[in-house]
């Protein structure tokens, strides 16, 4: 780009003493561009076309990062602001999100104790069930084999009972069977002190029920055979021959039929 003189317009020099000031300082004395912009003027007062491009760009350069200071603190605002509204938010839903996770936990802590007490319920519905059952179905049944007397329902109970009471009998069988294979003493020293009723009993030593009553008139005794009123003569085998003598018959003791 060409210089170019700033004049009247014309390419002259305005003159001097036309109200204006004139020579190196007039600019700097009147305020103008050459101070305000802070650009040095030609000898002359003047300005070259590059003075005055200079100045323009200083100026826009000036301007644009004034706006752009502005419009960064603005866009910080912005965001900071949206910052804020976003932890806000996140706060909020995080306490419904609390909120709802005590409800849920209240639900299925109700639900529980729900499940639990209809438990309840039912259990105690089936354990009376099972004694009006043992109650009719069992009676005669010992505890030890009644507790073991399970089921979910009527028929389940009803064949336990069967199946308790056939251990019952089983177990009395065997029993039984061991008590007929025993002498007396050999009872009373297997079963202790319970057995010796039976044991004196089965031996002849005491009188006891179904023992052979009193000879009938006429009828005496032997010599060494059975004698009620005589301890020494009621011996276990006196008793057999005192049943058989007077008809009743002989006593076997063994596994009922």
């Amino acid at each position: 780009m060409s210089e170019k003189t700033v004049g009247d317009g014309q390419g002259t020099t305005p003159p001097a003493g036309d109200g204006q000031a004139s020579g190196p300082g007039a600019d700097n004395a009147a305020g103008g561009p050459a101070n305000l912009m802070g650009t040095g003027a030609g000898a002359a007062g003047q300005f070259t076309q590059a003075d005055i491009d200079k100045i323009v760009t200083d100026r826009l350069a000036r301007e644009k990062r004034s706006l752009e200071t502005a419009h960064n603190k603005t866009l910080a605002e912005r965001d900071a602001e949206l910052q804020k509204y976003r932890d806000a938010e996140a706060a909020q839903q995080a306490a419904a999100m609390s909120e709802l996770e005590k409800a849920q936990k209240a639900a299925t802590d109700a639900q529980a104790e729900t499940a639990k007490l209809q438990a309840q319920v039912a259990d105690a519905n089936l354990q009376t069930l099972k004694a009006n059952l043992l109650a009719v179905e069992a009676p005669d049944l010992p505890v030890e084999f009644r507790v073991q007397v399970t089921g979910a329902d009527e028929e389940a109970i009803k064949a336990s009972i069967a199946e308790a009471r056939t251990k019952h009998q089983e177990r009395q069988k065997a029993w039984l069977a061991d008590v007929a294979s025993l002498t007396p003493e050999q009872l009373v020293a297997k079963y202790g002190e319970e057995a010796r009723p039976l044991a004196e009993r089965l031996s002849g030593k005491v009188l006891s029920i179904g023992s052979p009553t009193a000879a009938t008139p006429g009828q005496v005794p032997l010599a060494g055979e059975w004698d009620p009123n005589k301890p020494a003569t009621q011996t276990l085998d006196n008793w057999r021959k005192e049943r058989l003598r007077l008809g009743v018959g002989a006593v076997t003791i063994g596994t009922p039929k």
